[in-house]
């Protein structure tokens, strides 16, 4: 039973992840969270990591407090431990919530729409913004984001030109 409950909380947002991510929170000073931010959207976004390499980031500082200095960036922060750093521990679900709205609002979004695509596409946001919160993080989410629904809209943008052409 260790095993499997050391197992689950390396993939989920299991209390010890949470409980690094809260010590991690508490040794890093304001000036250091405002780069940090910057560093995690910077580079979440395609092609910007080789630009920007070597900027903190709150995987790294997350794995340096788990597992050491000098330790690869292997572990995800919990998305609560992100918000918990950013926001303090009384805003730190929020970001989780957001995540949560979103997923609930595309779900209700699928019965509306006629357009298999479309359906298809809101399905996906429903169920990857689902998952943020429990397996995912910002970081994943941003590189999600960038990197497969821009794909999928400029796919959408064409579909839905094909289909004005075919009925008309």
């Amino acid at each position: 039973m260790i095993i499997l409950s050391g197992t689950l909380n390396a993939y989920f947002s299991g209390p010890f992840n949470i409980a690094a991510s809260i010590v991690m929170s508490k040794s890093v000073g304001i000036t250091s969270r405002i780069a940090t931010f910057f560093g995690d959207i910077l580079n979440s976004i395609p092609f910007f990591p080789v630009f920007f390499k070597g900027m903190l980031t709150t995987p790294t500082l997350f794995n340096q407090s788990v597992k050491g200095i000098g330790s690869i960036t292997t572990k995800i922060i919990p998305l609560v431990g992100q918000g918990y750093y950013y926001l303090s521990g009384l805003f730190a679900p929020i970001i989780s919530m957001f995540f949560v709205r979103i997923a609930t609002r595309y779900e209700k979004a699928i019965s509306n729409l006629k357009n298999p695509f479309g359906k298809f596409i809101a399905l996906y946001i429903s169920i990857f913004c689902a998952l943020v919160p429990t397996i995912y993080n910002a970081n994943i989410a941003i590189k999600n984001l960038c990197n497969v629904m821009i794909f999928y809209w400029i796919v959408s943008l064409r579909n839905d030109e094909d289909l004005e052409e075919k009925y008309r």
